[in-house]
């Protein structure tokens, strides 16, 4: 008991050590746009998610396309790849982290197989892995040989503008492991690895730096996801993995949590459901940021797309609605991203004195 008791100290302490190490997130990021604190427009950029550098340069995608923008808003490279979901700048700074997709015919299908990337702030890719080159490997490895009689699944095109019907899974996020109170103890947890979510297979796994093994393949006893229905995944300071859950089939109708894992222990130690009157099932998209006072920062869709942080127990302390409206819905339109980040630098080297959208 005594050795857990400080082991519990040290998780703690560490925790504290590291999550103080990074610069206080002040913006409100929805999409490609920064709010302020007091929910004020900041700047806008192009696009439908956005990642920023502290040297002012920052990541568009609008539609597939992936641009790389110096800090005066000018094109420093266009990705050729179908890029979709994801886009973030290491922790670093030094790496482009982006999912994309290529497309080849499987089972008399023309078939979206994705494919995770590393690049350098150039442009150049320095690592990838593609589904279509383990599709076999992935489907023993996960342990989801039922699934090969229904695959490839027929695909929503409403939410991906992906050429195709049909695809053999999809990716949805990749994350740096930060440092962590258990990388001295799980040796997959080890910072600078990365955390990839399998969409579709119902799976979490863990990449080397440089994509050249699968470091881990979380054990979803513990986890209980659907094959769809989550987005990202994260490590937090302390070691803990967390999960935005939309669908919970365990009752109906179905519901969307927000979850939180102690993956040494294996065991789910907290979780926040979703609920009227405040949100409600979210199907599509969805993230999940835990800030270092403990608050929770989502994207939520569910009354047309919003950003919310709110406290554990629930308590709103802020909201923003899009202030884009859509013409079918009469809500505010969709938003695909929604986070609290550090913008103080790259709001100071990069030109945005004009709102660019």
């Amino acid at each position: 008991m005594k050795i857990f008791g400080l082991l519990h100290v040290y998780f703690w302490l560490s925790w504290l050590v590291f999550s103080g190490k990074e610069a206080t997130p002040d913006y409100y990021q929805m999409d490609c746009r920064l709010y302020n604190e007091s929910g004020i427009l900041i700047a806008s950029y192009p696009g439908f998610t956005c990642a920023f550098a502290t040297n002012g340069e920052w990541l568009g995608l609008n539609m597939h396309e992936l641009v790389l923008y110096d800090s005066r808003n000018n094109r420093k490279f266009v990705f050729p790849d179908w890029v979709h979901h994801e886009l973030r700048f290491s922790r670093d700074e030094s790496k482009i982290y982006f999912l994309s997709t290529v497309v080849q015919r499987w089972k008399t299908f023309n078939t979206r197989f994705d494919v995770i990337n590393v690049a350098d702030r150039n442009g150049k890719v320095l690592a990838s892995w593609s589904l279509a080159d383990h599709k076999d490997e992935i489907i023993r490895l996960f342990h989801q040989e039922k699934l090969i009689p229904a695959m490839p699944f027929l695909m929503d095109r409403n939410t991906y503008p992906v050429p195709v019907t049909h695809e053999f899974s999809h990716l949805n996020s990749i994350s740096e492991i930060p440092p962590n109170a258990y990388e001295i103890f799980l040796p997959y947890m080890k910072r600078g690895n990365l955390l990839v979510t399998f969409n579709g297979l119902g799976r979490l796994v863990i990449f080397d730096p440089m994509l050249k093994r699968i470091e881990h393949i979380f054990d979803n006893e513990f986890l209980g996801l659907e094959d769809y229905g989550f987005h990202d995944a994260q490590i937090l300071p302390n070691g803990h993995l967390t999960i935005y859950k939309n669908m919970n089939l365990e009752e109906k109708p179905p519901y969307t949590t927000l979850n939180e894992y102690d993956v040494l222990l294996k065991k789910k130690v907290w979780s926040y459901r979703l609920k009227k009157p405040q949100f409600d099932l979210n199907k599509i998209n969805g993230t999940f940021q835990v800030l270092s006072n403990d608050n929770v920062v989502i994207s939520d869709n569910t009354r047309g797309g919003n950003v919310v942080e709110m406290t554990r127990s629930g308590d709103i302390v802020f909201r923003k609605f899009n202030e884009r409206m859509d013409k079918d819905t009469d809500l505010p339109v969709m938003i695909y991203r929604a986070k609290k980040v550090a913008a103080d630098k790259f709001l100071m080297n990069n030109i945005s004195g004009e709102n660019l959208q």
